[in-house]
């Protein structure tokens, strides 16, 4: 075994919890090798198949035998350990399937047969106790729901014997009922007194128990509770042996958990039908739980996986909702967000891929969380822009609120964001934030084989428009968003703006803070610092009316630049939320164009604003780059 690279040892709780489980199985498997090897014909040439088959029941006693109790450190981790014990239990099966092929007696085949399920069986509770990615502990240590170390079945297939366990203090008695069930292939296993029987539970894999009803100690109904009551044998059937004379108190142990019982003398018949029922009936709960506990196992990792694409509240809708998966959807009222870097153009251009990944991520990541803290719902991610939305698939009353909350964390949230890119040599970023609600369509949308679950309608067209006005550091919010919102809101003076593809006029309001119960207020501007330009560049400004320029030009100079924002000087006065087409003469002569969009002009001042480029030229860049 490769120790270079092993795992810490498993713990003595751990070595002794997977000693209990497997130590029968390896014990009989040893037994049945070293039978087979005495009885095998040294003439033959299968002796040395007997032999190697030996030698690796052997191997697998040692294994066992260096899980040592006390204090000792365990030679083994649990993964190492299964590893180790699937190969030394396969070479077992290998060569027993090969013999059994060429065996020439009854006694030699029935042995082969009896290793083979022996050997089958410590492989299968090997898997289920220890799973190919476990740590160091059980399943069952970590699982809400019971899983299949604690059920100790030997069942993987129907026609399959048990292990049963005989408690009854006659003598005669039990081996009587050991002969009966022997016959039948079953495992027997003996204790006198309902103490003894409770401490072979405790160290042996049993499927089913014939508990008699009067013993020494504790009487069959105290035994019984005591089964019922310990979780790791509660599913076993336990059958109730009793005389005529006992009916009364076999009653009460039918309804404390008994799954059956029978009469002294013992019909072997009835006992036959009995038993199997039983053990049938285990099966199927068997089957049962290993089926729900692969349905769990599911679950959670669609959950974990899609989790990574969709939100939770998404993957929650689709696994929860038998309907989930259908095309179509509802209307509902929601809020809409869409926050979009500012300069992540130029940002692309100039950084290598990796860096360009890693500013999305750095920015991307404590957004999602935010949006989710809020109960908001990202909905995609369309390159640097995030587009949630509140009040689905959950119902939310206050979904406005929620949303304009939502937005004043991320933006305060984009000094740490900053702060992180630093540290990493990236450059700071801005984002513009725009919250618009309305009546939608929600559900999935798509094909049978693809489909997206998402929000459709004008007012997601119309929350892009007013994200699009801002600046970085900004939040926008409509009016219907101000009308839908309970909390109180604290608002700049509201901005009419034309957006693009719509004929009507909107009013939209840049949000500041909200009170209670969020109590935020939006931070001083987050957009990154502008370089002052020594000495200012002069150039002329249009005013953009949809696609096309008004005729006349006004002299502007720009006084400071950085990335896709500016400041800029007008003596001609100016509207907040203006679209202007800038243009410079370079040396040659040509024009050098840029269109931006006007903000609110700087404090104290009533000529200078802040303007946000979303269109600029390389020759326009450059020229503000290096304005000497």
């Amino acid at each position: 075994m490769d120790k270079s690279n092993k795992p810490d040892p498993m713990s003595a709780a751990v070595a002794a919890h997977l000693r209990r489980e497997l130590a029968a199985p390896a014990r009989a498997i040893r037994g049945y090798t070293g039978i087979l090897l005495q009885d095998a014909d040294p003439e033959l040439e299968t002796v040395e198949d007997f032999a190697a088959l030996d030698q690796a029941a052997q191997e697998l006693e040692q294994m066992f035998n260096s899980l040592a109790d006390g204090d000792q450190p365990r030679p083994y981790s649990a993964r190492a350990l299964r590893h180790d014990l699937r190969n030394v239990a396969g070479a077992v099966v290998g060569y027993a399937e090969m013999l059994l092929d060429d065996a020439q007696t009854g006694a030699v085949t029935r042995d082969l047969q009896a290793l083979l399920h022996e050997s089958k069986q410590l492989l299968f509770s090997l898997d289920t106790l220890v799973s190919p990615g476990a740590g160091e502990t059980s399943p069952a240590a970590t699982s809400d729901t019971p899983s299949l170390d604690g059920l100790r079945t030997r069942f993987e297939l129907q026609q399959d014997p048990g292990v049963v366990l005989v408690i009854d203090d006659n003598s005669s008695s039990r081996t009587l009922l050991a002969r009966l069930l022997e016959r039948d292939g079953h495992q027997v296993l003996h204790a006198d007194t309902g103490l003894g029987g409770l401490a072979v539970l405790a160290e042996q894999n049993v499927d089913l128990i014939l508990l008699d009803l009067l013993l020494p100690d504790l009487n069959g109904y105290q035994v019984l509770q005591k089964i019922k009551q310990d979780e790791t044998t509660a599913h076993l059937p336990v059958i109730m042996i009793s005389g005529l004379d006992e009916q009364a108190g076999v009653v009460n142990c039918i309804q404390a958990g008994a799954e059956d019982y029978l009469t002294k003398p013992v019909d072997p018949v009835l006992l036959r039908a009995r038993l199997e029922a039983s053990l049938d009936r285990l099966r199927l709960r068997l089957r049962e739980r290993q089926h729900l506990n692969e349905l769990e196992q599911n679950q959670r990792f669609i959950r974990l996986v899609f989790g990574r694409y969709l939100s939770d509240d998404i993957v929650r809708e689709l696994l929860d909702n038998p309907d989930g998966l259908d095309l179509g959807g509802g209307r509902r009222h929601v809020s809409v967000l869409m926050a979009d870097l500012r300069g992540f153009t130029t940002l692309a251009h100039a950084l290598p891929p990796e860096q360009v990944v890693s500013l999305l991520n750095n920015y991307l990541g404590p957004m999602t969380e935010i949006i989710m803290g809020h109960g908001g719902t990202v909905d995609e991610f369309i390159g640097d822009a995030i587009l949630a939305i509140f009040g689905a698939p959950n119902r939310l009353e206050d979904h406005a609120d929620r949303a304009l909350a939502c937005a004043i964390e991320m933006q305060q949230a984009i000094t740490a964001v900053n702060a992180t890119n630093l540290a990493q040599g990236l450059p700071a970023v801005a984002a513009g934030i725009g919250v618009n609600s309305g009546e939608v369509i929600v559900g999935n949308i798509g094909s049978d084989k693809r489909t997206k679950y998402g929000v459709v309608g004008h007012p997601v067209n119309l929350t892009a428009r007013v994200q699009g006005f801002t600046l970085g550091g900004q939040i926008l919010c409509s009016e219907e968003t101000v009308a839908a919102t309970q909390a109180t809101l604290l608002l700049d003076d509201g901005v009419e703006i034309e957006p693009k593809g719509m004929s009507d006029r909107i009013t939209i309001y840049p949000v500041q803070g909200i009170g209670a119960p969020y109590n935020l207020t939006l931070e001083t501007n987050s957009s990154p610092d502008l370089r002052p330009l020594e000495p200012p560049v002069t150039a002329v400004c249009q005013r953009l009316l949809g696609s096309t320029c008004e005729s006349d030009e006004y002299p502007v100079q720009l006084l400071a630049y950085h990335g896709e924002s500016a400041l800029l000087r007008s003596s001609t006065p100016l509207e907040p939320m203006t679209k202007l087409r800038i243009s410079i003469k370079t040396e040659d002569g040509e024009a050098s164009d840029g269109y931006c969009l006007i903000g609110q002009p700087q404090p104290s001042t009533t000529d200078i604003w802040r303007v946000n480029f979303t269109s600029l030229s390389d020759t326009l860049r450059q020229r503000l780059s290096n304005p000497a």
